[in-house]
Order: C-alpha cells, then structure tokens, then sequence
C-alpha cells in the first residue's frame, strides 16, 4: 500500500509539470476561491498556479489531504485500499484525466457507480464502469459537466478544478454525518414516542401523537406510522425492523448518493453479521428538507446481501468480539478464494512472530471466522 496518509506539500509532487505563478492573473481566476479555502484548511500549502496541471500522485495526495483534514482516517484508508489494488497500473507521474479523478473520488466517498448510466455525450464510449463512476458524482453535485452536455473525460485535471471538487467532497462528508446524526435523532424520538406503552389498553389515540411524528418524518411517512400503531403494535418493540440505521452496532459505508438543495438520498449498507438483527442489505432513506430541517421521507431496502470491500472487511474484523482475544499483533494476510470460489479476507494474529490465531471474514457472505493454532 502506498504510504498516502502523510501530509506533504502538493507542489512538491507536481513541480515537473508545473507552470510561472502568477499572483496578479490568480487573483481573477475562478478557482481561486476554492484555492485560498484549501489553502486555510491547510490542505494546499503555498501559492500555487490554478491552471496547474496534477499528476496522479499530486492528486491523490490533495484529495487524501482533504478527506483527513477534518474527519477522521476512514475515507483516507478506503481510498488506499481501492488505488492498492491498482498500484502496478498507475502511471503516477503522469497527467490524471478527469475521467480517473471521478472514480477516486467516487470510491474514496463510498458513491456506487450507476453501471449502464450515460449523462454526457462525449463519454458513451467509454467503459460502462467509467460511465457508472461519472454518474455517480455528477448526482452528487460534486463533479460537473463542462458544457454543451460535455465532461471531457480525457482532459487533464487542473488545480482549479480539483480545488473547487475537493471543497464539495469535505461539504459532503459534513452534510453525510449531519444527515447520520439527524436518522439516528429522529429514529430515537420516534422510539420514545411510541415504544414505552405500545401495547397499553389506554394508549392515546394515533391522533393525538400525530403532530409528534411530523417533527420527525414528512406527511409521506404518517400512515406508515399509523398503519403499525393501530394494527401491529408489537412491531414498536422490534427496533431493528422498524430503525435500520439506528439499531445497526456497525452502520455500513453510509453516504449520500443523490443531493438537491431540499431531498437527498441517505444510502447504508447492513451487513448480515449485525448483531442487531435487521434485514440485511442496502437501505436507502430519502430525506427531505421541511419545515427548517431534514427529515425522513421514505425508507427502502433491498433484502440482498452486497458483497463487503477490502475496507468493510478490515472494519468489521477490527470492531468484532474477536478482537478481545486478540494476543499479539492483527496483520492483514490478503485475501484468497475459498473452494465455492468466495473472496475470503485473512488476518493474522502474530505473537513474536509466530501465527497464534487466524480470522477471516467471506466477502460474499458476511461471515465472520476465528480459529486458534496450536504448535
């Protein structure tokens, strides 16, 4: 893996592409704004030319700088896991296009490529997974067209305009933990509105908590909610199939998948392993902005297992019960195939050099394993 989570200065990385600095012309170019944020964010370090064209690697290092200035080293991780797996084929000196730094971006944010989609003219002939990474940020408002319904997905990728999408993706990451934070605050108070006399002869009439639930959820959720509380009461005390996202220990590589100023799309992934018993699966909460406040509009799952990443496995080892046993030193062993031809991660637990334990989690499966050795 390349040593990626180091903070270093970008024009360290791109002085043998770079060009004159020009103060005066920066001072009226449009990138600038993004630029000098960057700059106070610590993020670009010196001056730097906006229509400086970044290397692979200058790149990679802003947008690693970016994901871990203000949030914590998951996004950072993910993304070193992803380009990894690509390291003997990237040509990390060289111009990167715009078309490469949709999918970084899009995998460092957890985004599902829209595989089949075509937004853009100029990229139907490109690869369905090429397309599928440029959809998937285009929705997100991070990345956009040139014009003329355009990407130029060939063109290399400036200063500018890596500086004015890396301030969308950390306005991203922001508004992804705002929203989490917001589920899982409307979810408990729908728990204390309902779940503490579910089933009590003299529970107050629906009605009467109505104007409660709409704090909470749009009118589109009320007879939902109605539907439960008069008919199946007992529902109210299984939290997890009622409050995915809330009941979940390990809430699964949530992001926003779709934004407009007032609806959003709120997407999650279950594993099957969550001890919480909720469906497993990819759980899509659709937000709307009402009221002063985003609640919740409507909430969808597809009740079948997602194969788990690199990433998702490493978390799910590291936050297991198995790491109370843990004696020596977890090291990753890569993964393998087992013989029905699933993707097995192995890890180590190694006491002075020797392999005391093994754990491995199926990647198709979401199964979680542990064994001792004996020597």
């Amino acid at each position: 893996m390349r040593q990626g989570l180091m903070r270093c200065v970008v024009l360290c990385v791109v002085l043998s592409l770079s060009i004159p600095y020009d103060a005066k012309a920066a001072e009226t170019h449009w990138g600038t704004p993004a630029i000098q944020k960057l700059m106070s964010e610590g993020i670009i370090e010196e001056s730097v030319e906006p229509e400086q064209i970044l290397t692979h690697e200058a790149f990679r290092t802003m947008l690693i700088n970016s994901l871990e200035k203000n949030h914590s080293t998951e996004w950072p991780i993910k993304l070193d896991l992803m380009l990894s797996e690509q390291e003997d084929q990237i040509e990390w000196e060289e111009p990167i296009q715009r078309s490469t730094m949709a999918a970084w971006i899009g995998g460092a944010l957890d985004l599902t490529p829209l595989n089949g989609s075509f937004l853009y003219e100029d990229t139907k002939e490109l690869s369905s997974f090429s397309n599928g990474w440029i959809s998937a940020v285009t929705e997100t408002h991070v990345l956009q067209g040139v014009g003329d319904n355009t990407f130029a997905p060939n063109r290399p990728v400036t200063v500018a305009e890596t500086s004015t999408a890396l301030i969308k993706v950390i306005e991203l990451q922001d508004l992804t933990k705002q929203i989490a934070q917001t589920i899982v605050s409307h979810e408990e108070a729908i728990l204390d509105v309902f779940v503490e006399t579910p089933l009590a002869d003299d529970r107050p009439a629906f009605a009467e908590l109505e104007h409660e639930v709409l704090e909470h959820y749009t009118k589109n959720q009320l007879d939902h909610w109605r539907t439960i509380y008069n008919n199946s009461p007992g529902v109210l005390l299984e939290a997890a199939r009622l409050l995915p996202y809330t009941a979940q220990g390990i809430p699964w590589t949530a992001t926003i998948t779709e934004y407009t100023p007032t609806s959003l799309t709120f997407q999650a992934k279950v594993a099957e392993t969550a001890a919480s018993g909720a469906p497993f699966g990819m759980y899509n909460y659709v937000m709307r902005f009402d009221d002063g406040i985003w609640k919740i509009d409507e909430i969808t799952n597809r009740t079948a297992f997602i194969s788990l990443t690199a990433y998702e496995a490493e978390r799910l080892v590291h936050e297991s019960i198995y790491m109370e046993d843990l004696q020596g030193e977890l090291t990753s062993e890569g993964s393998e195939l087992n013989e029905d031809g699933e993707t097995l991660y192995v890890y180590g637990d190694y006491v002075n050099g020797e392999k005391v334990a093994e754990l491995w989690v199926n990647a198709d499966t979401g199964f979680l394993g542990y064994s001792d050795y004996e020597f």
